[in-house]
Order: structure tokens, then sequence, then C-alpha cells
């Protein structure tokens, strides 16, 4: 049986162009995300898709339209705190063009028009945060950047923006900085566990190139200084993971791979857990034929 798909909007750059990544929800049904380009000025928007007794909204509502000065070019989808408050990041704006981490504040009226920006990257604590956020149980902030950081090699980060009694710090903690030998651009997302662990993905490693799974451990005083990885890809059970990971209720960690597999078309890989920690090798549950089953899956997955 084959899906009708109903168009609920059409981007015609002055409400958007480009919606790279996917949607969030509210506890109304409205949706929400970001366009890559487009909008009043160009560096893309925020917008709001009204759910109504009928289905949706035909037009989108723009709630931010980036200027090119406060940011520019959101990449990524949005997180939303308990009271609303949407959280994002673009690619470009600040030293060196190296991106920003923004928050969108939700009103007694509906949004704030204007972003404010959290952070502003500077190089050296990261920079391109391709990904999206993730929000721990007391509100801190956590993400990825694919270039740059305090490594010689400028492989990227992994920081947390930590919440404040007066808001978020200004400038992001740093919790892993790449360099080649342990693992070069973070492209994906990250996933938090019950226990506030860290979980992602790099898309190369000098071992072997292709890729590896990292854990970076939540202390009692915050987290490992070093990150642990978990598995190295191999080419035979896929090349560069660009996609957060999932988990589901015993733990056990999956993603895809964009390439390698049986058919260099990417993979769906099962990482197990086990009584001690995780398996060091990943199980591949689907090689992608490139032709009628698809091929090279950039995104996540999600679980039943």
């Amino acid at each position: 049986m084959v899906a009708t798909l109903t168009t609920l909007i059409n981007f015609n750059s002055a409400n958007g162009a480009k919606p790279t990544d996917s949607l969030i929800v509210d506890s109304q049904g409205n949706l929400l995300g970001t366009t890559q380009l487009g909008g009043a000025s160009g560096f893309g928007t925020v917008f709001e898709i009204a759910k109504t007794s009928t289905g949706y909204a035909s037009t989108s509502t723009i709630l931010v339209s980036f200027n090119g000065t406060d940011a520019a070019f959101p990449v990524a989808g949005l997180v939303a705190d308990s009271a609303g408050n949407l959280f994002g990041t673009t690619i470009t704006i600040g030293p060196g063009n190296e991106g920003t981490v923004f928050e969108i504040l939700k009103t007694s009226t509906g949004y704030a028009s204007s972003p404010t920006v959290l952070v502003t990257f500077s190089g050296l604590d990261g920079g391109n945060p391709l990904s999206g956020l993730i929000a721990d149980a007391s509100g801190n902030l956590f993400g990825t950047t694919i270039v740059r950081g305090a490594q010689a090699s400028l492989a990227g980060t992994v920081y947390e923006i930590v919440k404040t009694n007066t808001g978020y710090a200004t400038t992001p903690t740093t919790l892993a900085s790449y360099h080649q030998s342990n693992g070069f651009g973070p492209w994906g997302g990250l996933l938090i566990d019950a226990t506030g662990n860290l979980f992602g993905t790099t898309e190369e490693f000098t071992a072997n190139g292709v890729g590896t799974v990292f854990e970076i451990v939540r202390t009692s005083t915050g987290y490992a200084s070093n990150q642990t990885v978990l598995a190295y890809f191999n080419g035979a059970n896929g090349i560069t993971p660009r996609a957060p990971l999932i988990a589901d209720a015993a733990g056990n960690l999956f993603g895809t791979t964009s390439s390698g597999g049986a058919n260099n078309a990417g993979t769906v890989f099962e990482l197990a857990k086990t009584s001690t920690g995780y398996s060091n090798t990943p199980t591949t549950l689907v090689s992608f034929s490139g032709a009628i089953g698809g091929g090279s899956p950039f995104g996540g997955l999600i679980i039943d």
C-alpha cells in the first residue's frame, strides 16, 4: 500500500525556503520548524503551522525572520522547554561566522518577534552548529559543532550551555573537543539518557576514517573530561553517521549511516546495551540497496 501525501505548506522564499530539518509539535498540536533560507531578509526563518478544528492552517506564520545581524541560516530544527520557549542554532554570525544558539520567548500572545542570542561561538569553543539542541531535566542545553574548537585540527566540539537562575550562561562549556585521533566532525546531534550521559556520533576517525559512536559520561561533578568511544564503523557496517541516535527502553542505541554497508548505500544499525556497558561492534539491521529500498539516509530514526 502506497500512502498519499497531503501538502500542508508550499514555501515560496517570502515565507521561507529550504526547510532542512524535522518539525516539533506543541501541546496544542501546532507545528514549528525552521527554514535555512528565505524570509524578509533571506537569512532563514522560524515558522509555525497552526492546528485548526479541521486540520492545519494553509499558510504558515513566520515567528522570526533572521536578518543577518542577529543570526543567519538556521539549518537545524528546534527544541522547546516546558514553558513553550523555543531554542535553536544558526551556522553563521559572530567572529569568523562561527554561529549562534538562540531562544524565541513564548509570550502571553504568542512568541517574541526577535530571537534572543544566548551564545555566539568564537571558534575556540566551536563553530558551525549544524545539529539541533537537547535539554536535560534542569534546562541545560547541549549540542555539537562540526568544526573549530581548542584542538589544532579544528574538528568540532560537544558543548553545554548552563541554565542559571537568571537565564543562560553567555559562553558555552566545551565538554569534548575533537582532534581526529578521537573523531572528526560530530555532525549529528546528541542523545541524553536518564542519568545524564550523552551519546553521539562522529563521521570520521583516523583509525579507519569512517566514524564512531561515543559517550560522554555524567559524573557527580559534571561530565567526564574525555569521551568514551563505544564503537568504530568499518565500512561493511556503515560509513559516516550523520544523524542523532535514539534508544529503546533497554538502553540499546540505534542510528543510521549515510553510506557503507553491503551496497555502499547506507545502513540502519544497533549498538546493544550489555551488563557492563555497550557492545563495541554495531549490528547492521538494514543495508540499503540504493534502488527501490532507497539509500543514503541522512536523517535519524523514531521508535514506536
